[in-house]
Order: C-alpha cells, then structure tokens, then sequence
C-alpha cells in the first residue's frame, strides 16, 4: 500500500496552498483532483489583503500576481448604468486599492481570476518536489484505523478518464478535505454535519473571452456593473476589461415573477463587443457551516468550501479558505514533528469556525443587496415590456418611465453592502 503523510482531496486553491506550506515544512503530501485541468469557471477573482500578505509570507510571488492581475484604475469600481455604453447613473469603490492603502497594508486587494492563481499554485508546488499532484482522482472513502502507527486509509478511483484502473488505497497520517462544497471527506467522515444557515439564490452565468475596455465608453472601467437598461438588464464581472468577464442574471421564481426571462445578449449590453463565450452555468448559493472541522480523531480536517460555504457576492469564498489553510497546517507540522499535543490541533475549530460564521454573515447581506438589485432589473424588465406592448410609441428614453422606475429602485435596493 502507497503511503505518504498527508492525502489532500481537492486541488483547487486552498488545497493546492495547503500542499505548498506542508512543503515548506519538508511534509510530503499526495493531491486527489477529480478535474482533469484547471476549471474553465472563475469562480473567485477577489483576492484580500490578508490573503496577500499570507502569500508573501509563504514565499508566493506575490509581485507576479500583481503584475498579471487587473490595476487599481481598472478593477476599482462598481458602476451602475443603463447599459455599458449609456449614461451612468453612479459609482462606488469596490474596495481601496490606492496608495493610502499601503499605509494600513502593503498589500492591497487584487483582482485575479481563480485559474490563474490555480496555475500558479500548482507551479509552485510541483517545484518543491514533495507534492504528488494527481488529476483525474476522486476520493471515495476514508478509514481511521485503529492499528498503532497508522492514521488513516484513502480509497480513490479514476474519473473521467479511459483507462483501466481500479482503485487505489493511501496510507496518510493525516487526511485534509478541501474537496469543495459537495466534499466527499466531509460527508464519509462521521459526526460533521453541513448545518444550514439560511437560504440561498440561483444565478445563471456567462464566462466570455473577449475585451471590454475595446466597446467601452474611455474611463467606463470597472470591477462590477449593474446595468439598469429596461430592454436588457443585467450585471457584468469584468475579471479583466482586456479579456475576460462573466455575465450573470439571477434565476427567478417563475410563480413570483412571471416567468424567467431569457438572459439578454451580451451584445445588446454592449454594442460593439466582441467576445467567445466559454461556459454557461446555472448555480446556487446556499450558506452553510460544517459542525466540526476535524473528526473525532483528529485526524481529518476540512478546509475551504469543504468547512463553510459562502455566498460568493462579500468576495470572502477563497480568502475564508486560504487563511483556514495557514492556520492548520503549522500546527499539523508541529503534530508531525512531536512537538504539538491534541489540544493544539483541536484548536483549529475552535478557531477558523467563529471566522466563517462572521464571514458567512456578512456575504449574505452582501448578497441580499446583490440579489434585490438583481431581481430589479429584471421587473424593471418586465414593467418595460408591458407598458410597451400597451403604448408601442414608448421609449426607454421617456423621462416618465425611467425616472419614476429608477427612483422606486433606488429605494428599494440598498446595495452599501455589496
């Protein structure tokens, strides 16, 4: 039977950090990845001072991440529109990334999609050469032993591949879950529970190559845009305005609503753009914590989506993660190494729970915001199509309907929080 110290189901950021530091502390470990490549999905973009500092910290390099992420003049911005190349209706920051900044912090948020923060992880543990990264790999059970000098037994197996493989079983003193939010870790370990902390929305999202900056009014740059076009409503992430965005409308209740309405053309947003479109998906938020983030034993720890998943509008989804990876895995070398105790390693519930629980908070009101701005848009949608189908002379551009309609808006969304 294979062995090595530490098996980490899951090879997305936090699990690929996880395996970086257990590196830096000469601890081998094996990555089990179900995905064959890097997710075509960014799912997050927003990366925290704290989460930089944690990077500099270990060794990153983090003046690469900067260099290859989105400006402060690019990404610093929420704007709220009729469509991106009419008339704005106003703008907030998104987060402070001047250089007063640097004054609480020498690190200041950056805009980074997922998958390159992926590749650069992943580069970065190959390069220690103690890190086994294994795609194509599910995880389908682990066992905590009771034999003396053992601590547990991963069961993997093949997935999506054409080959003929049967499964395999590691031998690890430690099991570290990071396999997301459905993680397999979790739920085959005994006595966690995924507790509900309320209810969550569905989205639809558009992943698109293509540049904004290159259809978009000069100074029209941001991070987030809310465009309250009647015709066309909807909400652009720009990743990066040179080459990348996600589109994104909520998914309504028909019963409330009247029905879905089709996701607009992203060309009606933005006459001019020119864009591939990548991967359309439909996802839920649904803001959960796990009970416990280790077992019984001490011997099986959750980290990231795996421990607490959050509503991705309060940016807090990966940085959560990162800093649950920073305070583990010292402890764990220390375990390792005979200098911890179990108390030690019981702290880390202890701990990173109380952060999630806080964090999770603030992203549901955050996506409270979001969400009321979203379903606006989309009535406004609505409102439009049926007065205009009992007046056909009626413009977006009549002061009667734009104006009382978006001063009913204004009072009903609060989007402070996003």
């Amino acid at each position: 039977m294979e062995k090595t110290r530490v098996v980490i189901a899951g090879g997305g950021p936090v699990g690929l950090f996880t395996a970086y530091l257990l590196a830096r502390q000469k601890i081998e470990s094996i990555v089990l990845e179900r995905r064959l490549g890097v997710s075509d999905h960014p799912k997050a973009h927003t990366i925290n001072p704290m989460t930089l500092e944690i990077f500099r910290q270990a060794g990153l390099d983090v003046a690469y991440i900067r260099k290859h992420a989105a400006t402060a003049e690019d990404a610093g911005l929420v704007r709220l529109v009729y469509s991106l190349a009419d008339a704005e209706i106003g703008c907030f920051p998104y987060e402070r990334q001047d250089d007063k900044v640097r004054t609480l912090t020498p690190e200041p948020l950056v805009n980074w999609p997922q998958p390159e923060l992926e590749r650069l992880l992943e580069k970065a543990v190959v390069e220690t050469g103690l890190v086994q990264v294994r795609r194509g790999w599910q995880v389908d059970a682990v066992d905590i032993t009771d034999v003396e000098g053992t601590g547990c037994i991963v069961s993997c197996s093949p997935k999506g591949q054409d080959r003929d493989m049967k499964t395999l079983s590691i031998e690890a003193d430690f099991v570290i879950g990071a396999d997301g939010a459905n993680s397999t870790v979790r739920d085959k370990t005994a006595g966690i529970e995924f507790e509900s902390l309320g209810t969550g929305h569905a989205y639809q999202s558009i992943v698109c190559k293509g540049s904004l900056r290159s259809a978009l009014p000069p100074g029209r740059e941001a991070m987030l845009y809310f465009c309250f076009h009647p015709e066309h409503p909807s909400e652009f992430i720009a990743h990066n305005v040179d080459s990348s965005f996600v589109h994104v409308v909520p998914v309504m209740d028909p019963a409330s609503t009247g029905g879905q309405p089709k996701a607009p053309p992203i060309e009606a947003c933005l006459p001019g753009l020119q864009y591939s479109e990548v991967l359309r998906t439909i996802w839920e938020t649904a803001p959960r914590v796990a009970s416990s983030y280790s077992d019984a034993t001490l011997r099986v720890f959750l980290l990231g989506d795996a421990a607490h998943s959050l509503p991705p509008q309060g940016g807090l989804g990966l940085n959560t993660g990162i800093a649950d990876a920073h305070n583990l895995v010292w402890k764990l070398a220390a375990t390792i190494q005979g200098k911890g105790t179990p108390s030690l390693l019981a702290s880390f519930t202890r701990e990173r729970r109380p952060v999630a629980l806080a964090n999770i908070e603030y992203s549901k009101a955050s996506e409270a915001a979001f969400y009321s701005v979203s379903t606006i848009l989309v009535g406004l949608a609505l409102q439009y199509k049926e007065a205009r189908a009992q007046a056909p002379d009626l413009t977006m551009n009549g002061p009667p309907f734009r104006l009382r309609q978006l001063r009913q808006s204004q009072r009903r969304a609060d989007i402070s929080t996003l």
